[in-house]
């Protein structure tokens, strides 16, 4: 059964102080921020030079920015909750899958959302009740019936090739004419001997540089 995936009305943050925010709490404290964030994906449609100034940023970098500008305007009586920027933070980093500090602020403003009382403007029209997980288990179980053994827990850190041409994974003593792997980019970009399927030192840069890592895949 599939929801809408946005949901404001049920939608609750928790900060890193522990503190549990409605989602109308957390976007009055979220506003000012907010304000700055819609600001400025208005004008690196027009702004080159700004944009640029952008990418150049972390997503921390970028926020503590934007607090500082704030409470040069409006005096430290009136500056941005610290507990909120690093919920902001946090919220999406959870999103994108990666460290904030990894992150760069271009990819946040750009997914930001556009209008106040929203956090993100999300693609995601649809979302599976009860988690996607059911679909992989469906699908495991579906596979099963037809013979597929699973094995899980193995971590696999190097892809070896032999002299017939089989993959020796490091996980069992059997060998394998053709491996799958589906990985978040970055953990993919970390094993060993991907130069064996033919991968330039260029493409494991950019997988151990992707963002959105969580639904990123590849299958050899």
């Amino acid at each position: 059964k599939l929801i809408p995936s946005v949901d404001q009305e049920k939608e609750s943050f928790l900060t890193p102080s522990g503190k549990l925010l409605s989602s109308e709490e957390f976007h009055e404290k979220y506003k000012p921020l907010a304000e700055m964030i819609i600001r400025d994906k208005e004008n690196m449609k027009q702004d080159g030079d700004f944009k640029t100034y952008v990418s150049g940023l972390t997503l921390p970098q970028y926020l503590q920015d934007l607090a500082d500008a704030y409470k040069k305007e409006h005096g430290k009586e009136k500056e941005i909750d610290p507990d909120i920027i690093k919920t902001v933070e946090g919220a999406y980093a959870s999103e994108a899958g990666r460290d904030p500090h990894k992150t760069s602020a271009l990819q946040f403003v750009n997914e930001a959302s556009p209008e106040l009382g929203g956090f993100l403007d999300s693609d995601c029209a649809w979302r599976v009740e009860g988690g996607t997980a059911a679909l992989l288990d469906k699908l495991r179980e579906h596979l099963a019936e037809k013979g597929v053994k699973f094995q899980t827990g193995a971590k696999v850190e190097e892809l070896k090739k032999d002299s017939d041409g089989k993959f020796d994974l490091g996980v069992t003593t059997e060998k394998f004419d053709k491996v799958g792997l589906a990985l978040p980019a970055q953990a993919l970009g970390q094993i060993k001997g991907l130069e064996e399927l033919g991968m330039y030192p260029e493409e494991r840069a950019l997988l151990q540089n992707m963002q959105y890592t969580h639904s990123s895949k590849v299958f050899i």
